[in-house]
């Protein structure tokens, strides 16, 4: 069922653009934090949050047809296949419920369209709040630039590392305390 969601998810992201393979990670990623139940687990990776799994069920849609990658320069283009339809036709009522219609709809306007760098800035900084709040029960924002500093190195700012929490707290996947 899980990759009948994710099938859906992919045809639906990629009415808007075509994100390679990290940007799909960081968008899912959104999606789940936004409370779209995929069940997916993620660690921290050299481009930010990732997960061996989501990477896997891509993988068993490429396998069966559902979609494929294109390389475009650098980048590995997920895309649906000609496929995609026959294989969501079925469950398509059923594949996501209205509260993630909703999720979807809200990370696609609000998320889809960043860049990869943005995304993996974005998601970097996230998930090293929630790290700190669960081993700290807070996150200083000094602690979030050392914590983002210490897997990332000098590849972003102390300034666009506080822009990207501004962000995050405008979205509301973060609370400004």
């Amino acid at each position: 069922m899980r990759n009948l969601k994710l099938a859906c998810v992919i045809k639906n992201i990629c009415e808007k653009a075509n994100p390679g393979k990290k940007a799909m990670q960081k968008i899912v990623y959104f999606l789940q934090e936004r409370g779209f139940n995929f069940g997916y687990v993620y660690g921290i990776h050299h481009y930010g949050p990732y997960c061996k799994t989501l990477e896997n069920d891509i993988q068993v849609l490429e396998l069966d047809g559902v979609v494929k990658r294109e390389q475009y320069g650098s980048s590995l283009l997920i895309k649906p296949s000609e496929y995609i339809d026959l294989y969501i036709d079925d469950y398509k009522d059923k594949c996501i419920n209205e509260k993630e219609k909703t999720i979807l709809k809200y990370v696609i306007d609000n998320f889809v369209t960043k860049t990869p760098l943005e995304l993996e800035l974005l998601s970097t900084v996230h998930f090293v709040v929630k790290e700190l709040q669960r081993k700290e029960d807070r996150a200083l924002i000094s602690d979030v630039v050392t914590g983002v500093e210490s897997i990332k190195g000098d590849k972003f700012s102390e300034d666009e590392i506080q822009n990207a929490i501004k962000t995050l707290v405008s979205h509301e996947y973060l609370v400004k305390n």
